[in-house]
């Protein structure tokens, strides 16, 4: 059974393989190396951006017990907004990622007591 982290990054890998594919078919001709190397690299980064604020989402889906604006006996918590942060990764920071919050626990306990 697959994480949903490993979920999400084969979706963004098939979408960025996509989306090159259909570029290069677009565009028919040899680009200069260096834009090459750096919209594969912008390209990464939103893949990684996408698959970091999905898998964040799911998460905290999970540890709020409801999805948004969803009612139930199950919610163990409601959502306070969000809040951005910005991720250094080998492809560069990745700036802006969304985080979500809950109004009265933290997901980093929650994570830690998970294990």
């Amino acid at each position: 059974m697959k994480s949903i982290a490993e979920e999400a990054v084969e979706s963004q890998e098939e979408e960025l393989v996509k989306s090159i594919q259909r570029d290069a078919e677009k565009y028919g001709e040899r680009i200069d190396p260096q834009e090459f190397w750096e919209e594969i690299g912008k390209r990464v980064r939103e893949g990684i951006r996408i698959t970091l604020e999905k898998t964040i989402s799911r998460e905290f889906n999970q540890f709020i017990g409801a999805l948004e604006y969803e009612r139930g006996s199950e919610r163990r918590d409601v959502r306070n907004g969000y809040r951005s942060r910005n991720f250094g990764t080998v492809y560069g920071v990745i700036e802006d990622i969304t985080i979500p919050r809950a109004r009265r626990r933290r997901i980093t306990k929650h994570l830690e007591d998970k294990g």
